[in-house]
């Protein structure tokens, strides 16, 4: 589990939460927002 952080040209910033099975390398899911809180991921 990780997030990330980025923006876009235009300054508008979003994150990502992305969930790795590190064993295999596969990416569960990922969630993209512009704002991402605790009661949101499920």
């Amino acid at each position: 589990m990780d997030f990330v952080l980025d923006q876009l040209n235009k300054g508008k910033r979003f994150r990502a939460l992305t969930i790795l099975d590190l064993f295999n390398r596969e990416c569960l899911e990922i969630y993209v927002d512009q704002s991402i809180k605790g009661d949101e991921c499920h």
